[in-house]
């Protein structure tokens, strides 16, 4: 089956790329350029190999070259190949509810097993607040209390005046500084400054038109800044949508890109992805000298502005 597979990809691609890549649910398909969704069908369990092993043998007439190509059979992808996808924000949410309904429970139970102790420590606690308190009143029945008037009659006057201390000589004009923070470059999370973007991860159900009223914009607006949008949308497939606004008339079209080297330049990287820097830099809102860290996502500007 694997080599019939490898010998019908050879002759439709020219040999151009590996046969045994392809998506994620269509193994005859995979994008033209380095992706999470491409996976490697020659390994078991199925598994997308690093963005520079791509680059470098899957998308390349060099993939003969490749070590999970030429093995005879299916194997474990090496761990420093594989492409070690990070958590989503919707997984972290999900992980963080149930843990909040476990305390919730444990609290509950808690509460139900030591709820007679509780409730006894309470009613003695309570005993002993009212008999003090009884006490405090009869002592003060028989103790009188004299008021010393001033010579105007009237109770001697209590001086508010705040006294100066410490705090008040401080210099009202030393304040610290802000300090610029760096931009959240992940999914869910908008970017840019002017004009804002979500990346967000297609879930089952979901569609143009639920995304439009989400983020208050148009479903010709979402497919004019997406490069290459599939329809009907795919589960897990990454969505570019503008935010608060619908006409997207000069602005570029873009790809969701996930960093995968720790500390790269934005310069190094526009360059590796044949991408302007500068755009790059707009519409990432950051510098161009910015480095960025494994697992950040960017906004790839590609193409020609939208006319319409």
């Amino acid at each position: 089956m694997e080599a019939s597979l490898r010998e019908n990809k050879n002759k439709s691609n020219n040999g151009k790329s590996c046969p045994f890549l392809g998506l994620t649910d269509d193994r005859e398909s995979f994008t033209s350029y380095p992706s999470e969704w491409n996976v490697c069908y020659h390994v078991m369990p199925e598994a997308a190999p690093i963005l520079s092993h791509q680059g470098a043998y899957c998308l390349s007439a060099d993939y003969a070259q490749c070590s999970i190509f030429n093995a005879e059979t299916r194997q474990k992808m090496p761990e420093e190949i594989k492409l070690r996808m990070p958590i989503s924000l919707e997984k972290i949410k999900q992980i963080g509810i149930v843990v909040v309904i476990v305390l919730l429970a444990i609290l509950v139970l808690v509460g139900v097993l030591f709820r007679e102790q509780w409730l006894g420590q309470l009613t003695e606690l309570s005993s002993m607040m009212n008999a003090e308190t009884e006490f405090v009143n009869r002592d003060d029945l028989q103790t009188e209390t004299p008021v010393n008037p001033t010579s105007t009659g009237l109770f001697s006057v209590i001086n508010l005046t705040p006294l100066a201390t410490e705090s008040n000589l401080i210099d009202p004009t030393l304040s610290s500084s802000p300090t610029k923070t760096d931009p959240i470059l992940a999914l869910e999370v908008p970017i840019g400054d002017e004009v804002k973007f979500v990346m967000h991860r297609v879930l089952p159900g979901e569609s143009l038109a639920i995304f439009a009223d989400q983020f208050n914009t148009s479903i010709d607006a979402i497919i004019g800044v997406n490069a290459n949008l599939i329809s009907p949308l795919w589960v897990d497939w990454v969505v570019i949508v503008p935010v608060n606004f619908s006409d997207v008339t000069g602005l570029p079209v873009f790809e969701a890109y996930q960093v995968e080297e720790e500390g790269v330049l934005l310069e190094s990287l526009a360059e590796r992805l044949t991408a302007a820097v500068d755009q790059m830099a707009l519409y990432n809102n950051i510098d161009s000298d910015h480095k960025l860290h494994a697992g950040e996502w960017l906004l790839v500007p590609r193409g020609n502005p939208n006319n319409n």
